[in-house]
């Protein structure tokens, strides 16, 4: 289930408006990249479906996901860090039930570091399995972030932001990794 809640959560897809006369009850989705359409695609045909995105006061997203039962769960993001060629993952920091995670699905080639103990010894098997067919693996990662920890973060990557200089990026960069480190394994 967390697995898939994570595909459900870590993404910038959008919420396709049914056509009227649509035989389908099944949401649809669009997006920049088809990838990310496809996972959370996935996550739906598996059962945890992805069914609305809502703005906050202050600009925050919250995303509701449905699971297996009906239930409907809401993930308010308080970040996402976006996916690019030089970081090869995408990131959303999310509060859900008192508790904050942050998400991080990416190329098992900038995972591993980033995943504590390094990863599964089942999973190193099945990246290379997948790697020797000539498939991209993609590696899901969480970590529950600690509040304090969270606060003095959050402050941190606003100031980064803030920088109107040319070291803008690079604080930025290094607040970031503060935040995709120590991750748990979570699926591949």
């Amino acid at each position: 289930l967390w697995f898939w809640t994570c595909l459900a959560t870590c993404h910038e897809v959008v919420l396709e408006v049914k056509a009227e006369g649509s035989q389908s009850d099944l949401p649809t989705y669009t997006g920049m990249s088809p990838d990310e359409v496809a996972l959370v695609t996935a996550a739906r045909d598996a059962g945890v479906t992805f069914v609305k995105r809502n703005r906050l006061q202050g600009g925050i997203n919250e995303v509701e996901v449905k699971d297996f039962s009906g239930r409907v769960s809401k993930f308010e993001v308080a970040v996402l860090l976006q996916f690019n060629s030089d970081r090869k993952r995408m990131s959303v920091i999310v509060k859900h039930g008192g508790s904050a995670w942050c998400i991080t699905k990416g190329a098992d080639s900038v995972m591993e570091p980033l995943i504590s103990g390094g990863f599964p010894e089942a999973a190193k098997q099945d990246i290379l399995k997948f790697s020797k067919t000539g498939l991209r693996v993609l590696v899901i990662a969480a970590r529950k972030l600690d509040k304090c920890f969270l606060d003095d973060w959050l402050m941190d990557y606003q100031k980064a932001r803030g920088t109107i200089d040319d070291t803008k990026e690079e604080r930025i960069q290094k607040v970031v990794a503060r935040i995709e480190m120590s991750l748990d394994f979570v699926g591949l």
